[in-house]
């Protein structure tokens, strides 16, 4: 919440409820507990104490790393509208923010012969209207055999949809750490972000796939560079659950958490 883009947003009243609550908060806490290293340097330019601030990543469910692979259902729903293109998940909430309109459907446009995208969410009750917008943009662009809008999905199918994609994409202008990542790096699906997806450094490091500026044409060449080489997409898929195995588990993150409580009630006392 202490973002660019989140200020950028309804930034007047943000602002006076920052100066009447939040910012004493912020500035008063024994710990500030940021998911990512850039969370963490949004708090410490709002006020906080370096040395109270602490990044613990959210942590991916059990479940993302024990069931089995089960895409094949999906793919078999998909397999006369699929052809011989690529199938590339977005499975987030709908939301501008989200660079759905701005980015993706754009490059999509342009790789049309080699893409069908399978859109997967449920309302955000801070965009309304914009699954609308989302499907007139569809239609504008001339992608209703390119795309597959699901709708919002319970938790447990989510996993059905990651071994189903071929790719996953998230092209967000903000995103604070950016769990559905960690998910698909669990899933063994190889990822493209955009780097204000906050965990982009951990798919870095990981090797599990590519992140890119928040451009269409960043985008389109992600795309590009993804689908046209099979070996590296199953090589980044790989890297990908390994590194989200030792990094994103709850038991992992959990003690991490159980440290940092520890620490400041045997501490300061606050």
């Amino acid at each position: 919440m202490l973002s660019d883009y989140s200020w950028s947003r309804g930034r007047l009243m943000k602002t006076a409820y920052w100066w009447l609550r939040e910012r004493a908060n912020v500035r008063s806490a024994a710990a500030i507990h940021c998911t990512s290293e850039d969370e963490r340097q949004e708090a410490i330019r709002c006020g906080a104490r370096p040395e109270r601030t602490v990044v613990i990543p959210n942590a991916v469910d059990d479940d993302g790393f024990s069931l089995p692979v089960g895409g094949a259902k999906l793919r078999e729903q998909w397999k006369q509208r699929i052809g011989r293109r690529a199938v590339v998940l977005f499975l987030s909430r709908l939301h501008p923010k989200k660079g759905l309109t701005d980015f993706l459907l754009p490059a999509v446009a342009e790789l049309k012969d080699r893409v069908h995208l399978v859109i997967v969410g449920g309302d955000d009750d801070h965009a309304v209207g914009y699954r609308a917008e989302l499907v007139q943009m569809i239609r504008t662009l001339g992608l209703q055999e390119n795309c597959e809008l699901i709708g919002a999905i319970s938790p447990g199918e989510r996993w059905a949809y990651f071994d189903a994609a071929d790719l996953f994409v998230l092209p967000s202008h903000s995103e604070n750490f950016g769990i559905v990542v960690a998910e698909a790096m669990a899933r063994s699906c190889p990822v493209l972000i955009t780097d204000g997806v906050q965990m982009h450094p951990h798919v870095t490091r990981a090797g599990a796939g590519l992140v890119v500026k928040p451009s269409v044409d960043a985008v389109r060449h992600g795309l590009e560079k993804m689908l046209s080489n099979r070996e590296f997409r199953l090589r980044c898929g790989q890297q990908g659950r390994t590194y989200a195995v030792e990094q994103f588990s709850w038991k992992k993150t959990a003690v991490e958490v159980k440290d940092l409580y520890t620490k400041i009630l045997n501490g300061s006392g606050r």
